[in-house]
């Protein structure tokens, strides 16, 4: 399954996205940037936002990341574009170890969300499951 993926890094923010068909385990998310030669990088110093809108079969998302003082936020829609029974998924994995999934289901439905972490980066993934 090929899955499209965002990252941000510490020191600042740095945005990457590509298609991914396979990671190693042992892969990091700088590493996964660095590796990969489908990806777009944006460096920038903190508290600056980047907008990501991302469209695959089956799913589409915005995504907005923002590095603000002590804390990184990440807000904005996935929504499902098929009727396939299946879910556009948008799933964030904070380096501090936590977890979040926001899916849509039905074809043409938004889900919004807007989560923050303190002083913590991100690492986010849209894929349909």
């Amino acid at each position: 399954m090929k899955r499209l993926y965002f990252v941000v890094i510490a020191s600042g923010i740095a945005l990457g996205f590509g298609v991914l068909t396979s990671v190693p385990a042992s892969a990091t998310p700088s590493s996964i940037v660095t590796a990969t030669n489908t990806t777009a990088s944006v460096q920038a110093s903190a508290p600056k936002c980047y907008t990501r809108h991302v469209r695959i079969w089956g799913g589409e998302a915005r995504v907005v990341i923002c590095r603000v003082r002590s804390y990184t936020r990440v807000r904005g829609w996935v929504k499902d574009t098929t009727q396939d029974r299946r879910c556009a998924v948008v799933a964030i994995r904070w380096t501090s170890g936590a977890r979040n999934w926001i899916q849509s289901c039905r074809r043409d439905e938004y889900k919004f969300f807007d989560l923050r972490a303190r002083g913590s980066d991100a690492y986010l993934q849209l894929f349909v499951r």
